[in-house]
């Protein structure tokens, strides 16, 4: 592929992404009410619209930091925000198919980070619990990131979070994966902590969760037909954007499988709509 090719493509991907990142905080902007506080009223129901649409609502802007960083060819730095907008598509969609739990999103995290409960000292998935030092009352703490992925949204499977899990960790933690980011292309030999190199792989990963979040909106938001319109065009042109680049790609081993999978759910994106 031509160098003028690549470019094209990294262009028309930047310009999607910063289209679907306008739409986003659009939505955000029409239907997003805290409903616990506009009806001063605690209920389950208030609570959970509240927890889905701050979830929505902190992807959407963190949509609009990944076109930025993008833009100024920040790769690595773009997969660390990626894996923060994964985990809270996971969060959100488990909670939404999950309403009984909750309390472990939502109160248990407010009640650790005021220090009323804390994590106990011992035993299996300690951070996954809870426990009121005086009473020994104990709560679930949020869920493990396979268990959000299992029991939450179907375009997830296990295969897919597995791949896509393991590799946005690459980016987040002290991984020596990463190293190939911090060379000269030239010259490997050579350290750099320049930013050359413009990333088609990075821009496809969050144009891919840009279109998982946008069909997601619809499933728990009443949305007027202007704006399902404007939803089902973003999606459907995406879509085809998605599936271009990614025949464009190449990767071996692991990385060849997550592509496979990348294709997979890239396919069915929108067809909640047909």
């Amino acid at each position: 592929m031509s160098q003028e090719f690549l470019l094209s493509l990294y262009v028309r991907l930047l310009r999607k992404l910063k289209s679907q990142s306008s739409l986003h905080v659009d939505l955000v902007d029409e239907y997003s009410f805290a409903e616990a506080h506009l009806y001063n009223s605690s209920q389950d129901s208030f609570v959970i619209n509240d927890y889905l649409h701050f979830c929505y609502a902190r992807s959407a802007r963190s949509f609009e930091a990944v076109a930025l960083l993008a833009k100024q060819n920040f790769r690595e730095d773009v997969f660390v925000v990626l894996r923060s907008i994964y985990e809270n598509y996971l969060s959100f969609w488990y909670v939404f198919e999950n309403p009984d739990t909750l309390d472990a999103f939502v109160k248990a995290k407010i009640l650790r980070s005021s220090r009323r409960f804390e994590h106990p000292n011992s035993g299996p998935s300690r951070h996954l619990r809870i426990i009121d030092p005086n009473t020994g009352v104990q709560m679930l703490y949020g869920r493990s990131m396979s268990e959000l992925a299992r029991h939450g949204s179907q375009r997830i499977t296990k295969k897919f979070h597995d791949l896509m899990f393991e590799y946005l960790c690459e980016f987040t933690h002290n991984h020596f994966m990463a190293f190939g980011g911090y060379v000269e292309p030239e010259n490997y030999a050579k350290i750099t902590a320049r930013r050359t190199q413009k990333d088609l792989e990075s821009l496809m990963y969050a144009l891919l969760f840009s279109s998982l979040w946008l069909e997601s909106f619809p499933e728990f938001e009443d949305v007027d037909y202007r704006d399902m319109r404007r939803i089902r065009h973003q999606i459907k042109t995406s879509r085809s954007l998605l599936l271009e680049v990614g025949d464009k790609l190449r990767a071996e081993g692991k990385y060849e499988a997550l592509l496979r999978e990348v294709k997979l759910v890239t396919g069915v994106l929108g067809s909640k709509f047909v």
